[in-house]
């Protein structure tokens, strides 16, 4: 039974035990989700004032493609599992093996890469809509951006534990540029979200 389909009961009952499914990626990607589809409901409820259904249906693919992350997270890492069990006693056989682990850590650093882009883009989402937000929905709205950063950091946690496994110098160097650049990008956008806020509240 995939992660995505459990009941909410059952969701936060196998995040107790020590199978790692879920682990701290799949959770992030629960709360990127979540924050796609609070905004959502923000949105809604400022429909008076805002008529966005492009930023509607944007959020909503970003809540599917957030929740697909829960399960895909949470076997991000099998790759690596399955090429530590091959076996290493001839030159080709330790060669295998190690473009094995390498191509599972690539893995282990996509997905949870996946939830930053699109936590990102719900947090940019919230931001441009923030100034013409019901008073109803500000803490709603703080909600949804708290879960987003959640999402980020913890995604980025997830990446900065497995990028000195990567061997491609190359590559690492392109992730950690990436991880401080979106990083700061996300920052920014929590930070524009909440100076619009006070603003509205005088």
């Amino acid at each position: 039974m995939n992660l995505k389909d459990y009941t909410l009961t059952d969701f936060i009952a196998k995040a107790t035990d020590t199978s790692s499914l879920p682990g701290g990626g799949s959770i992030c990607a629960l709360n990127g989700a979540l924050a796609a589809s609070l905004g959502i409901m923000v949105l809604g409820l400022s429909r008076k004032k805002i008529q966005a259904p492009e930023k509607v249906e944007k959020l909503r693919a970003l809540s599917d493609e957030l929740r697909e992350n829960i399960e895909a997270d949470g076997r991000s890492f099998e790759g690596v599992l399955e090429g530590l069990k091959m076996p290493k006693e001839t030159p080709e056989e330790a060669a295998l093996r190690s473009r094995a682990i390498q191509e599972g850590y690539q893995r282990a650093m996509e997905v949870p890469h996946s939830t930053v882009l699109g936590s990102l883009e719900v947090l940019k989402i919230l931001a441009s809509v923030a100034k013409d937000m019901d008073p109803y929905a500000y803490s709603d709205l703080r909600i949804a951006r708290d879960l987003a950063m959640t999402a980020i950091h913890g995604a980025l946690y997830t990446m900065d534990l497995n990028l000195p496994h990567l061997s491609n110098e190359e590559k690492k160097e392109h992730y950690r540029r990436l991880m401080e650049e979106e990083e700061e990008m996300a920052r920014a956008h929590a930070i524009a979200i909440e100076q619009t806020l006070q603003l509205l509240e005088g």
